[in-house]
C-alpha cells in the first residue's frame, strides 16, 4: 500500500484534530461499472472489452496521479518548512517545530485581511445565522463580544466578513469597523484604525491613548458599533483588553458587539460574554463544492472524469479545511491535463 501522509493538529475542549492525506494503492478502490458487469458474468464484446481496458487504465491513472500530487504537496511543505527554520537559525531564533508555521508569520503584512469578500463562501450558514441572532440581542448598555475560534485555514474570516457585510447586519449599526490585529495588539494603533472609521478628522502627531479615546468617545456615543477584530493572537489581560474597549462602553454606548476571531481557545473564552463559535471542517457536500472551485473554476465542473477521480480523492484526504482546498487547488489547476497532473 502507497501511503503519503501531511499532519496537522490542533487541539482544544472541542476539537481535536489530526489532518492527514492519505492516498491507498489503486487496488483498493471500487470497480469501474465496466469491471462489475463482467464479475457479474456479462457478455462481453471485443470492442467492449477494449473500451473497458482503456477506461481501466485511465482510472489507474488517475489514482497513481492522486498519489504524485499529495507527494508533491508534502515535499513543498517540507521544503518551506526547511526554508524557514534555516531563516530562524540565521537569525538566532533556534527552529520552529513542524507545522507550527502559524505563530511564525501572524505578523506577516501578506497576511492582512479586510471586510471585503474574496471569494463564495461553502457552508457556515448556521454559524453565520447564530452569530446574527445573538447580536440581535436587546443588551443597550453592555458591550457583546463574539468569539470565532477554529485552526488556521479553517475559515474563521470568511465567516467574518460574510456576516459584515450582510444587509440585515448593515442595517443594525451606525458605524462598521474591520481591523486586522494579529500579534500586534498595539491599543493606540487599533484606536487609531477605528478612528479612520468613524471620523473624517486626521489625528496626525497625536500618539496619547487617552487623546485618541477622547476624540473616539465623540464619534461613536450614542452610535451603535460593530467591531470586527480579525485574527487576533496575543494572550491579552483584562486590563488591556478593557482599555482598548473603554471608549464603546461609554455612558452613551448602544449595544455594541465585537467579534473576534482567534486561533486561540484560551483567549476566546476570557474575552467572550458568549461561549465561542468554534468552527468544524466544512460539511463533505459543501468541501467538494470548494475543491472544484479551486481546482476546475466551476463548482459544477463535469468535463474530465479522470480529473474527477482524482479531486475526489484528494478532497476526501484534506477532511473539509477549505485551506487546503485552497492550496491543492492552486496547484492543480495550473493545466486541466493527465500529463500535468501526473508530473
Amino acid at each position: 500500500m502507497l501511503d503519503t501522509v501531511l499532519k496537522c493538529s490542533y487541539k482544544s475542549k472541542k476539537m481535536n484534530y489530526s489532518y492527514k492525506l492519505v492516498v491507498t494503492s489503486p487496488r483498493s478502490f471500487p470497480p469501474c461499472s465496466d469491471d462489475v458487469g463482467a464479475q457479474n458474468g456479462a457478455t462481453i464484446s471485443p470492442h467492449d472489452s477494449d473500451r473497458r481496458k482503456r477506461m481501466r487504465s485511465d482510472e489507474v491513472l488517475a489514482h497513481k496521479t492522486a498519489a504524485n500530487t499529495l507527494l508533491r504537496i508534502q515535499q513543498a511543505t517540507h521544503q518551506l518548512q526547511k526554508a524557514i527554520s534555516e531563516v530562524q537559525k540565521l537569525h538566532g531564533l533556534g527552529s520552529v517545530p513542524s507545522w507550527n508555521l502559524c505563530q511564525n508569520t501572524a505578523a506577516d503584512p501578506c497576511r492582512r485581511t479586510s471586510s471585503l469578500i474574496q471569494c463564495k463562501m461553502y457552508g457556515r450558514d448556521d454559524e453565520k445565522n447564530s452569530i446574527i441572532e445573538h447580536m440581535r440581542g436587546d443588551k443597550p448598555d453592555s458591550v457583546t463580544v463574539l468569539p470565532i475560534v477554529g485552526i488556521g485555514g479553517i475559515g474563521k474570516t470568511a465567516l467574518a466578513q460574510i456576516i459584515y457585510t450582510e444587509p440585515t447586519v448593515k442595517s443594525m449599526f451606525d458605524y462598521r469597523i474591520w481591523i486586522w490585529v494579529s500579534s500586534n495588539f498595539d491599543e493606540v494603533r487599533l484606536t487609531m484604525e477605528m478612528l479612520d472609521f468613524v471620523s473624517q478628522e486626521k489625528c496626525v502627531g497625536i500618539s496619547s491613548l487617552a487623546k485618541l479615546q477622547e476624540i473616539l468617545v465623540t464619534h461613536v456615543a450614542s452610535k451603535r458599533t460593530l467591531l470586527i477584530l480579525d485574527d487576533v493572537w496575543d494572550d491579552i489581560d483584562d486590563s488591556r483588553w478593557n482599555k482598548l474597549l473603554a471608549p464603546l462602553r461609554s455612558d452613551n454606548a448602544k449595544g455594541n458587539v465585537i467579534i473576534v476571531t482567534t486561533r486561540k481557545l484560551c483567549v476566546a473564552k476570557r474575552i467572550g460574554t458568549a461561549p465561542p463559535f468554534e468552527l468544524d471542517s466544512l460539511q463533505n457536500e459543501d468541501f467538494w463544492l470548494l475543491f472544484k472551485t479551486c481546482a476546475f473554476g466551476d463548482e459544477n465542473y463535469k468535463e474530465h472524469p479522470c480529473l474527477t477521480i482524482i479531486g475526489q480523492q484528494i478532497a476526501k484526504n484534506l477532511h473539509g479545511n477549505p485551506l487546503a482546498a485552497q492550496t491543492a487547488g492552486m496547484l492543480l489547476r495550473e493545466q486541466l491535463t493527465i500529463d500535468h497532473w501526473s508530473n
